[in-house]
């Protein structure tokens, strides 16, 4: 497996056809494709561990939300 960010995802599936935006850990390929998506947790063993995860966050309400049909049909839901 390749890289992995969080990143906002258009859920329509989640919410009766309605448009609803998750933040999500996506996973790529070493391409650059992607591979599929899962639930993000926060957890880390320090502060400053929550600090860095919290920015990573930041960064992602930057970028534009992906779409779940961006993704490849058979990719597991939960890759962790």
């Amino acid at each position: 497996m390749g890289e992995w960010e969080h990143r906002f995802v258009n859920m329509p599936s989640a919410n009766g056809g309605e448009d609803w935006i998750e933040l999500r850990e996506i996973y790529y390929n070493e391409d650059g494709s992607l591979i599929g998506h899962a639930n993000p947790c926060l957890g880390s063993e320090s502060m400053d561990g929550v600090t860095l995860i919290v920015g990573w966050w930041v960064n992602a309400s930057k970028l534009p939300p992906l779409h779940e049909k961006d993704f490849p049909p058979d990719f597991e839901r939960e890759i962790v």
